[in-house]
């Protein structure tokens, strides 16, 4: 028996193309969700961003240091003699902070009654994580210094493709 080299597409080992920093950014919502293509046309360059994001979403919040957290876990299906692979579970939570008492009260019972889009940018403006077409709970809420920090989160299962977009590095409109 030998053993070969596995050759990756260039996508999946470009590490720095798929990383943004999103820490200390602000956190945009709107309900409903998109498609891929809708998204890949709505973030297509920093005008279209500032159209969309202007035109479509609320700014909900600022987000922590460390504002997003995302766990991912397979359940694992055993049979006799062999053990197969099975539903995964992915679980996504947002840290807000500076939240005033009505948007707080907002998140606690608004929050989770329909399907909704959040948008992460980060600080410089030229990157967004958008979390499509989910229910969110808030999950807890306190009080530091007169405003309230919150954590919310969704659970989904399946894979990230439509779910889970980052776009980094938009353009200016018109550059190639």
């Amino acid at each position: 028996m030998a053993v070969t080299k596995i050759v990756f597409p260039d996508k999946v080992t470009s590490f720095a193309e798929n990383s943004a920093i999103f820490s200390c950014g602000k956190l945009y919502a709107a309900d409903g969700g998109y498609t891929k293509a809708e998204a890949i046309a709505a973030f297509a360059d920093l005008t279209a961003k500032q159209t969309e994001v202007s035109s479509n979403f609320i700014e909900l919040s600022d987000l922590a240091e460390k504002p997003f957290k995302m766990d991912s876990k397979v359940t694992k299906l055993k049979t006799l003699n062999y053990t197969i692979e099975g539903k995964r579970t992915n679980t996504i939570e947002l840290t807000l902070v500076g939240l005033t008492q009505e948007r707080k009260t907002w998140l606690e019972e608004e929050l989770g009654k329909t399907a909704r889009t959040f948008l992460l940018d980060n600080t410089s403006g030229d990157s967004v994580m958008i979390l499509n077409n989910k229910r969110w709970i808030c999950e807890w809420a306190y009080e530091a210094d007169g405003a309230f920090n919150a954590v919310i989160s969704t659970e989904y299962s399946g894979p990230t493709t439509s779910g889970f977009m980052v776009f980094q590095g938009i353009p200016e409109a018109g550059s190639d």
